[in-house]
């Protein structure tokens, strides 16, 4: 029954999406790609999963996914618009900024977001409308956009935002004003920016052993910021020892690597842990990117 109620599903957002609707549309070009099934998991602002929408449709050189995101586009659905910014946005900045102010203007977070931070070098006046709406609302990644808009204008209004977005829950801002804090002599709290299980990003099994060894406020491969990241101990492939879900009392190899609190990049920090990563072919791991992988 499961299976013949998906079959019809399918049938049904495939006619739909041939019949022009763009919301059909679009969601049938996320199934093209291996998206439709992924959770955005981005609570109030769906902006990062579409880029990822924007990456993985150009990575896949899906010309009909494409073609679907446009029409959806051209429909006036705003995630199809925001997308097919994103496409534009270095080739055709006018259309762009058009399609994240039509996309805008009908309260869409994620254009109002993307269409602040376009604006924000050439015209931060009008990027501060977009992105203080959007703050006003809420929604913890306008604040912390309209922070970094206003770090230099107005430092006060800056840090308020900043401490704004923190209470919201933006891990980013967390991690900002955590090596704030850190950079003046505090600190590091172990909760606050909340730390990332490492096993949740594919690389390692769900059973691997691991401890979180220290906090530290590094330079993040990734991210290209500071940031707070913790450096964390696995056992890889076989171990003995003492029972239990930490390295405590095991032998086996043993495996560094720090994680970003922002992006959840794993960063290898010893001999053994490079080589780990060399041989999945990449210096570090994007979680984000292995996540929506391992949905497609």
């Amino acid at each position: 029954m499961a299976k013949g109620a998906s079959d019809d599903q399918a049938g049904e957002l495939i006619k739909a999406a041939g019949a022009g609707d763009p919301r059909a549309m679009f969601d049938y070009a996320l199934t093209l790609v291996g998206l439709a099934d992924v959770h955005p998991g981005f609570p109030g602002n769906a902006l990062p999963f579409l880029t990822q929408v924007a990456d993985d449709v150009m990575r896949d050189g899906s010309p009909h996914a494409r073609d679907l995101i446009d029409g959806a586009a051209q429909g006036g659905y705003p995630p199809a618009m925001v997308v097919a910014a994103i496409w534009v946005t270095h080739s055709d900045r006018p259309v762009a900024i058009s399609l994240l102010d039509q996309a805008a203007s009908q309260g869409y977070p994620a254009a109002m977001l993307s269409l602040g931070m376009l604006l924000a070098p050439d015209d931060p006046q009008t990027a501060r409308t977009w992105l203080t709406k959007l703050a006003d609302t809420g929604d913890d990644m306008g604040m912390y956009a309209l922070s970094n808009l206003l770090r230099t204008e107005d430092p006060l209004a800056c840090d308020a935002w900043l401490r704004k977005a923190a209470a919201a829950g933006n891990v980013r801002a967390q991690s900002d004003l955590a090596v704030l804090a850190f950079e003046h002599g505090q600190p590091l709290g172990r909760r606050h920016p909340p730390a990332v299980d490492p096993r949740a990003t594919g690389v390692l099994k769900a059973n691997t052993p691991v401890s979180r060894q220290a906090r530290q406020v590094a330079d993040c491969v990734k991210c290209g910021r500071r940031t707070v990241q913790d450096v964390y101990e696995f056992i890889t492939g076989r171990w003995f020892g003492m029972r239990g879900p930490t390295t405590a009392g095991k032998s086996g190899t043993r495996l560094h690597f720090s994680a970003c609190t922002v992006c959840g990049c794993l960063f290898p920090v010893d001999a053994p842990s490079r080589q780990y990563v060399a041989a999945k072919g990449g210096e570090f791991f994007n979680p984000a990117k292995l996540h929506y992988s391992a949905h497609a």
